[in-house]
Formats: structure tokens, sequence, C-alpha cells
């Protein structure tokens, strides 16, 4: 929003939902908040329209039906989101591609998004004929302080969704500990599902899970580990690793998609998207095994290459948000 401002837009928010909202009411009151937010919309009088998540891809249509210009701003392949199995996950995805057909304009979160889009969306269309593309990537350089902190250990974070793969990091760290390749008490994990299970399996092996936090506090709590663990099966913006070189911290990291848009030359830092925990646990035991000043020169390596990535991504954005504006 705030670039399309700097362009001269207009730019207002409708929320489809009050903040407090349980899934369960949304579900139940579906239909008056759908509604209520078309009556916003129009009430606006929008030359454009811009879609940010699935939920919100059907009022497509509407800017279709009113002739506005239609955006929809893909942070990720989220017929994936719904469940494990491909028969939904297809059904899904059918929803998805029917719907983009009423889209003017795809905008890209990274250029993993970009080049793993459905190629049959990027044509032309039965009601919108050929879309534009524009890649718009995300993240920004400012919050990233340098750090004076020593640093020790893995710090991981367990998220909601089955892609998130959240199983495997209590599988990866029991054989680590029982190995005596690391000291528990050098883990240390952020639980952002909130999970009383997670923090009593997690405490059973010596390791402590921090609850949920705010951004910034996130940034200050990665800066403190020499190695970030992201295990998801799937990652569209995949913003953690990069988030964690940006403190100078070593990124390990399934290759998950969107989390390697931003890995540049550390390929020895990827690991095969179906490795098994044990596989896991010896390139973690293999990294820690490095001397200190290897893994100094890594962490100052990484991070030049995350915040040359974040300038490039700036001035992209400034492009990008420029041409969104000219539509």
């Amino acid at each position: 929003m705030r670039d399309l401002q700097h362009q001269g837009c207009s730019v207002s928010l409708v929320s489809l939902y009050p903040k407090s909202t349980r899934p369960h009411v949304a579900l139940l009151a579906a239909p008056f908040f759908t509604v209520y937010a078309i009556i916003k919309i129009l009430s606006r009088k929008p030359d454009m329209l811009i879609v940010t998540h699935y939920t919100t891809l059907p009022y497509s249509l509407l800017a279709f039906a009113c002739r506005l210009k239609s955006i929809a701003f893909i942070q990720d392949f989220e017929w994936l989101f719904v469940s494990q199995i491909p028969a939904v996950q297809r059904l899904s995805k059918a929803y998805h591609l029917f719907l983009y057909n009423f889209v003017d304009c795809f905008v890209f979160g990274n250029r993993y998004l970009e080049s793993g889009f459905p190629s049959s969306a990027k044509h032309s269309r039965l009601f919108r004929g050929v879309p534009h593309q524009i890649l718009y990537p995300v993240g920004s350089v400012s919050g990233f302080e340098e750090s004076t902190q020593p640093r020790h250990g893995i710090g991981f974070i367990l998220r909601n969704g089955w892609l998130k793969n959240q199983s495997m990091y209590y599988e990866v760290f029991s054989k680590l500990i029982a190995s005596n390749a690391i000291d528990p008490g050098a883990v240390c994990g952020i639980d952002m599902l909130n999970s009383a299970s997670s923090s009593d399996k997690f405490s059973a092996l010596g390791i402590h899970l921090h609850s949920p936090m705010h951004a910034d506090e996130v940034s200050s709590w990665m800066a403190r580990h020499s190695i970030f663990l992201c295990l998801s099966i799937h990652e569209g913006f995949g913003l953690p690793p990069l988030e964690a070189m940006c403190q100078g911290t070593i990124p390990l990291v399934l290759m998950n998609g969107g989390c390697t848009a931003y890995m540049g030359p550390f390929s020895e830092f990827l690991m095969a998207p179906h490795s098994s925990p044990e596989q896991v646990a010896n390139k973690i035991a293999f990294v820690l095994s490095w001397q200190d000043t290897q893994l100094s020169s890594y962490r100052r390596r990484v991070k030049e290459h995350a915040i040359q990535y974040l300038s490039w991504a700036q001035q992209t954005r400034n492009t990008a948000s420029a041409a969104i504006a000219s539509l």
C-alpha cells in the first residue's frame, strides 16, 4: 500500500472480517460479511481491486462485473494449503484457475512464485485476454541492525499448517541429543502455535520454546543463534531464512520452493526436499563441527548476500509499483 501511495494512488483496505472474528463465526456469518464487503468496496468507487488471498479471489468476479481492473497478489500456491490429499488439492487448484480468468494482472512475491505459477493462467483467458505479470519481491532492509550478542546453537520456528512439517523438528533434535551431537540448552524455538503439547514434548528433550513473538523480537532472537533451521515441505514467500541471513545467521533449509529464491550461492545450506530426520541431523552436526573462523566467515557472507538481495528487491518494487499504478 505504501509503495502505491508513493506513486500518487489513493489506497484503502477492506477487511472481510473484524480482526477478532473466530473461524467458526466467520464461516457461519460468511454471507453477511460478503455483502458487507461488497458494499464497502462499491461505496469507495475504486478503479482497481487487489485481492491477496484465496478467500478474496472471488471478488475478482465483482471487479469483472463492475469493469474494474483486478490484480491478484500471489503470495503462495494456495491450493496446497487445504489438504494433503491430492484430489482435494486438484479441486482447490481448479477453483483458483477458474477465478484467475477474471484477473487483469498477477503480482508475484518472488522469482519462485513467478516461475512456478501455472502456465495456463499466464496466457490468454476466456474473459480477460493475456494478463500482465509483475515481479514485486517482498522483504525490507529496514529493521536489521548489527548484532553484538554472542551466538550459540540453533533456532527454529514451529508454524501452523501441514506444509510446515512441525513433527520433523522433534525427530531431528531427538536424534541429535541422543547421539550427544548437541547440548539441548543450545537449541531454542518459537512456538507460533502456542501449543501446550508442543511445549511439553520439547521440554522433555530439554529444549525451551518461546511463545509467539512480534516480528521485531523475532529478528533479535534470530541474531542470537549460529544456525536457523527451516524444515517446511513447501514455502511461498519463505521469508524466515532470509530474515535469519540478514542477522548473520546461517540458514539450513529444505529445498521447499520460496526459501530457495533467497539462498543465492549458498547451495551447501540446502537439503533435499525429502531428507530424512537422520540426514538433517547429520547436516546440522557437520555444520556445527566447523571451526569458529569458518562459521564467522559464512555468517558475514550470508548477511552481505541478504542485504544485497533486499536492496535489489527495494529497487525492483519501486519499478513494479509504478507499473501497477499505470494499469
